[in-house]
């Protein structure tokens, strides 16, 4: 019985902002949508100005990565276990950033995780969303 508006929008190079709404009356959805990507957008500037920007020579640099969806549905039972149904398979890019920018991506883009390499030591690295909403870091050069 509600509507939902889910919006994305491109603002650059390896960047997309994605915002989404729940109301009941769809006018209002869109309107409650638009306002979260306003805030997204205006906070995402105010990181800009602060000099905490994205190199675009890291953009070039990306690692090229499959991604895939496996389909986790138990009726394939037959098939055996290790044989899972791939749904969909897609390309992305592996973006050459610090910690700050990745945790600035995963702020405006609505995921609850981003991998990305570490300029700092060349490792890729993961940040993410917590249950408690703090960012996690998970960076594989600190276990050693």
């Amino acid at each position: 019985h509600t509507f939902r508006t889910d919006i994305s929008v491109h603002v650059g190079r390896g960047l997309i902002i994605r915002c989404h709404a729940h109301e009941h009356d769809p006018y209002l959805s869109v309107d409650a949508g638009i306002q979260k990507l306003d805030t997204t957008l205006r906070r995402h500037k105010n990181r800009l100005r602060d000099h905490h920007r994205v190199d675009p020579t890291s953009l070039e640099e990306a690692l090229e990565v499959k991604q895939r969806v496996i389909s986790t549905d138990q009726s394939n039972e037959n098939e055996g276990a290790s044989n899972p149904v791939i749904i969909a398979e897609m390309a992305t890019k592996i973006i050459s950033m610090s910690v700050c920018e990745a945790i600035i991506h995963l702020d405006v883009s609505d995921k609850s995780f981003l991998i990305f390499k570490n300029c700092a030591n060349n490792q890729i690295n993961v940040v993410f969303r917590r249950p408690d909403s703090n960012i996690g870091w998970i960076d594989p050069s600190l276990t050693q």
